[in-house]
């Protein structure tokens, strides 16, 4: 276990971003036919970049704050109730009457890999500039500001012109939403990308390593860079060099979350005064927990649960 660390001993972090239903189908046989019926076996959850990274940071006991936009239907009410048993604070996220909660599905092979996935992502786009200029002391005073690029460009961007005492910590989503941060690279201080991602940020050779991918984004200007590989680990620059972390090997339920736990541990660590390394272990050992359950944010992602 953990050196223990008392709650307010913690830096404090507000989380900007998605939050949404999940419904994850994961097919049951391994060839997959388009344009057919598949067996599958499917779930719902909590889901959303953003809301994944609250909750993880929640469970590890990281006093958070969650900006964000819910429905007013039933899954909203259910998904507030989860974030604020793990004392997430939403009392500046809004809340939208006669609308629906925004969804995500996503298609994943017999191994769990993510095949493809679409989502309806409405109720972010009410997270506008103007509503973030409101939160202004809010986001000045936090010790880190994560967003999700699930938010729009002009949001982005608004947030990245207060001036904050803490770090502007960013999660790139997807290869056609990371590019919204394209005129804000130089005012990120951390951001965690796929290798995908990072391709499509970077114009860089489809060929190129992961190791090359976080160069030539620390070389735009982003003071840290985090490339995730999937199975592959991960590579994280520290300043002086840039390190590789491997994934810990696990047989996953789904792929989807671990990423967001990646960060969100990587959060923790840092938050709590851990050592770059020791963060990326953290990062990575919330990384395989969340592997470990079909639900994007496992239950076993706990202080009790993270090894030395």
């Amino acid at each position: 276990m953990t050196s223990p660390i008392t709650f307010h001993s913690l830096k404090s972090v507000l989380v900007i971003g998605a939050v949404n239903r999940d419904m994850k189908a994961r097919c049951c046989d391994p060839i997959m036919h388009l344009a057919d019926s598949n067996s599958a076996i499917i779930s719902q959850h909590d889901g959303g970049v953003a809301r994944n990274i609250a909750e993880t940071l929640g469970r590890l006991q990281v006093p958070t704050t969650f900006i964000s936009a819910f429905g007013s239907d039933d899954i909203s009410h259910t998904m507030r109730a989860h974030l604020e048993s793990h004392n997430i604070d939403l009392s500046h996220a809004i809340i939208h009457e006669n609308m629906r909660s925004d969804m995500f599905i996503s298609i994943h092979d017999v191994d769990g890999e993510l095949i493809t996935a679409v989502n309806q992502m409405t109720l972010i786009k009410h997270i506008t500039p103007a509503y973030i200029h409101s939160k202004q002391e809010l986001i000045a005073a936090a010790d880190f500001v994560i967003c999700d690029c699930n938010l729009p460009q002009e949001t982005l961007a608004a947030i990245a012109t207060i001036e904050r005492s803490g770090q502007l910590v960013i999660d790139g989503v997807s290869s056609s939403k990371v590019i919204r941060i394209r005129e804000i690279i130089d005012e990120i201080d951390i951001l965690k990308v796929s290798y995908l991602e990072a391709l499509f940020l970077s114009d860089a050779h489809e060929k190129s390593s992961a190791e090359s991918l976080v160069q030539s984004l620390y070389d735009k200007g982003i003071g840290q860079v985090i490339v995730s590989d999937g199975p592959e680990g991960f590579c994280i620059n520290d300043g002086a060099q840039i390190h590789h972390f491997d994934a810990i090997s696990s047989t996953p339920q789904t792929v989807t979350g671990a990423g967001d736990c990646l960060l969100a541990g990587y959060i923790y660590g840092l938050a709590s005064g851990q050592t770059i390394i020791r963060a990326c272990e953290i990062g990575r050992q919330t990384a395989f927990l969340s592997t470990k359950s079909v639900e994007s944010v496992n239950n076993y992602i706990t202080l009790d649960n993270l090894i030395p």
